[in-house]
């Protein structure tokens, strides 16, 4: 992608020796050749190559044409495309703007990177970045018209090796209605609804929980933005904005020879010698700087001074504690030698390597709202990487049925990673997939359950029952997380 902008004369002169010609070989309208090249900028200077070029700056994928055909491609960077195969190998991703519902693009994601647009670090910074896109919702399925879609937009700094360079932003574009979590938003983000235009500040990132995120500073460290839309939503164009500024040069600094006339002569004298046993010390002084006005005298080369009265002194250390080595026992009385530590078996070893700040968090909710005596129900649980390192798999969740609830199936809509077993009320689910980074999520698991009767209900419960589920990981930081309940309300048919 470019950087600046050419006068009008120079682009019309460069462009048609260069480029439309070939663009016009391969079949390629000039329509289209504009539509591809998608940046301009607002500032007359020169390109950022020449010096600072202060001003706004956008740059354009796709054509903002109200998603009118033909489509126009994305391009993102091998950093992205890595990301997104990895972390959703059961969802493609290649789709190009305004591509709409059609059999062959179910649950497909547009990814696109603007580059380019970073300046000189040295001479310039992004003081301000806007995002804007028109999208709207596309559900394949018509057997699924009217159900929300669980679609999101994310901002990331993807590496070449598909790694995460920076702190990203996601946000899901409509309401979650199993959680209740607002969107991008009004309401559900459902087949039928009008198109959206979304407009962002990159250094206000609206959160669903009323927070923001600033992204300038990565931006500006990265010099590219990573922008992908997931996975039933028809984007029609995205335009970014970004404002350079210039850094002012540091100050020339010039030394100065400042001579002022002079007030005295300098001495300079050595340190005075030791106390002699006689009580005298001395030094030598000599005429370092002449002053010619005046006559500053010599100072005194000797004075008398106190002899030093010179006490025995135990120069010996505190006796040194043995230490005991690893393998060797320890406790009271008897520690450890540095960088071991004392078991609670009395025994001196290695302490084991600090464990990773890992956070997950188990979040339950009703599959469906309606639970009747003798009838069937489902529970939803997701899992959620809240800590600053990815979680590798395996991932170990269980899930006590209270009495009343008998174990069915499960279901892994979204992946085949899950796999589950029941034993009496205990039910155990062990993740086996890809690894959860910062943020991440596990694919949704359900848990489908038979109600009994009301004669079998426990007396104590009445007519509502706790489900609770955990999530158990050797590297969890945070237990307080880890289990999360929800009540389900049994009624009559």
């Amino acid at each position: 992608m470019f950087e600046a902008q050419f006068t009008k004369k120079a682009f019309l002169a460069y462009f048609s020796k260069k480029f439309i010609l070939a663009f016009l070989i391969a079949g390629v309208s000039a329509i289209s050749i504009a539509a591809y090249i998608g940046i301009r900028t607002t500032s007359p200077s020169p390109p950022p190559s020449f010096g600072c070029q202060p001003g706004w700056h956008e740059f354009i994928a796709g054509t903002d044409d109200n998603f009118a055909l033909p489509t126009e491609p994305a391009f993102p960077s091998p950093g992205l495309q890595l990301f997104l195969t990895t972390q959703y190998p059961n969802t493609p991703y290649g789709r190009v703007f305004d591509e709409s519902t059609t059999p062959d693009v179910e649950n497909k994601i547009l990814g696109h990177t603007f580059t380019g647009v970073a300046p000189d670090p040295t001479k310039e910074n992004i003081a301000e970045a806007t995002l804007e896109f028109r999208i709207r919702p596309t559900i394949e399925n018509s057997q699924l018209a009217g159900i929300p879609a669980t679609d999101f937009v994310s901002l990331y700094f993807m590496g070449n090796n598909g790694n995460q360079l920076a702190s990203g932003w996601t946000r899901q574009i409509g309401l979650d209605i199993v959680y209740n979590v607002p969107g991008l938003v009004s309401g559900q983000w459902s087949i039928g609804r009008p198109a959206e235009l979304i407009q962002l500040d990159l250094d206000a990132l609206p959160n669903a929980d009323g927070s923001t995120t600033n992204l300038l500073s990565s931006f500006n460290a990265a010099g590219f933005l990573d922008f992908f839309v997931h996975n039933d939503t028809t984007v029609d164009y995205a335009k970014l904005r970004v404002r350079h500024e210039c850094i002012p040069p540091p100050p020339i600094r010039v030394p100065v020879d400042l001579e002022s006339a002079c007030t005295r002569d300098i001495w300079a004298c050595t340190p005075w010698s030791a106390c002699s046993a006689a009580g005298e010390q001395t030094r030598v002084c000599t005429l370092s700087a002449d002053c010619p006005s005046v006559e500053t005298p010599k100072p005194v080369e000797g004075q008398a001074c106190t002899p030093l009265i010179r006490v025995p002194v135990d120069d010996r250390g505190p006796a040194v504690e043995a230490c005991a080595e690893s393998g060797q026992s320890c406790g009271p009385g008897t520690s450890c030698c540095q960088g071991l530590e004392c078991t609670a078996a009395g025994i001196c070893q290695t302490p084991p390597p600090p464990q990773k700040p890992t956070d997950l968090k188990a979040e339950k909710a009703l599959q469906n709202s309606t639970f009747h005596y003798g009838g069937q129900g489902s529970f939803s649980i997701l899992v959620e990487n809240v800590g600053s390192k990815a979680a590798a798999s395996p991932i170990t969740l269980t899930d006590e049925l209270p009495p009343g609830l008998t174990y069915l199936s499960f279901s892994d809509p979204y992946s085949s990673y899950w796999s589950c077993t029941a034993s009496g009320q205990k039910i155990t689910c062990v993740y086996n997939g890809t690894d959860i980074s910062p943020g991440g999520f596990l694919p949704a698991l359900i848990i489908k359950v038979r109600i009994a009767t009301i004669d079998t209900f426990p007396a104590a419960t009445g007519d509502q029952v706790e489900n609770c589920a955990t999530v158990e990981y050797p590297n969890d930081t945070n237990s307080a997380n880890d289990r999360d309940c929800v009540t389900a309300i049994i009624t009559p048919n």
